[in-house]
C-alpha cells in the first residue's frame, strides 16, 4: 500500500509519516508513505492507493481528486494535531474497503 501524504510544504507531515509506517508495520503491512507538498503531488501520484491531505490544504480536496482515481482523504484536525495515526489509518482503511 502507497499513501501519499500532502500538506503545503511537505514538512509538517514527516512526524504522521513516520507514525503511519509504525502503524502499517503493526498491522502487517510493507510501509511506503511519501510526505510531499502539494504543490509536487502530481509527481508521487503513480502507484498510490490512497492520498492524504493535511487539514490545513482540505481546500484543496476537489482539485486533487481530479487528478487521480485513488480515494483523496483529508485528515481530521484532531487526529492531524495530535498525530494519532491509529485513527487514520483506521480511516484509510475504512475508505479503501467502501
Amino acid at each position: 500500500m502507497k499513501i501519499v501524504l500532502a500538506c503545503n510544504a511537505g514538512m509538517s507531515t514527516s512526524i504522521l509519516k513516520m507514525k503511519l509506517e509504525q502503524e502499517m508495520t503493526k498491522n502487517g503491512l510493507e510501509p511506503n508513505v511519501i510526505a510531499v507538498p502539494v504543490s509536487e503531488i502530481e509527481d508521487y501520484l503513480e502507484g498510490a492507493s490512497v492520498v492524504l491531505l493535511g487539514p490545513q490544504i482540505r481546500f484543496l480536496l476537489k482539485e486533487v481528486q481530479k487528478k487521480t482515481n485513488v480515494p483523496v482523504i483529508t485528515i481530521n484536525i484532531k487526529d492531524y494535531g495530535s498525530m494519532n495515526a491509529e485513527n487514520v489509518f483506521a480511516t484509510i482503511q475504512t475508505e479503501l474497503n467502501k
